[in-house]
């Protein structure tokens, strides 16, 4: 039985993009709901404001305050997608800056 899911790219915000990945992420990983693969392009998410990231690897969409980040990629202590706040200096993510944002 094919899973109705959402369409990431009508997103209305980091927030529900997150979500709706996660919805896709659960279904691509349980082996009776039908689905095999996310129907959009990851690497064109859309994005909800604040200022462009220089540093886009692992960086999959942001708005003024948070970026969205697949945890899987960067952590093995957190899985699936993700939203972390920016650095408050620098505006990338924590973990491509040099800032102590401790």
């Amino acid at each position: 039985m094919l899973t109705k899911l959402r369409d990431p790219q009508k997103a209305e915000n980091l927030v529900e993009l997150c979500e709706i990945l996660n919805e896709w992420a659960e279904a691509i990983a349980d082996p009776h709901s039908g689905v095999d693969d996310y129907n959009s392009d990851l690497t064109s998410l859309p994005t909800f404001g604040g200022r462009e990231v220089n540093d886009t690897t692992e960086v999959w969409s942001w708005d003024a305050d948070n970026l969205l980040i697949n945890g899987a990629q960067i952590t093995v202590y957190v899985s699936g997608w993700e939203t972390q706040p920016r650095c408050p200096t620098c505006h990338e993510a924590v973990f491509h800056c040099e800032h102590d944002n401790d």
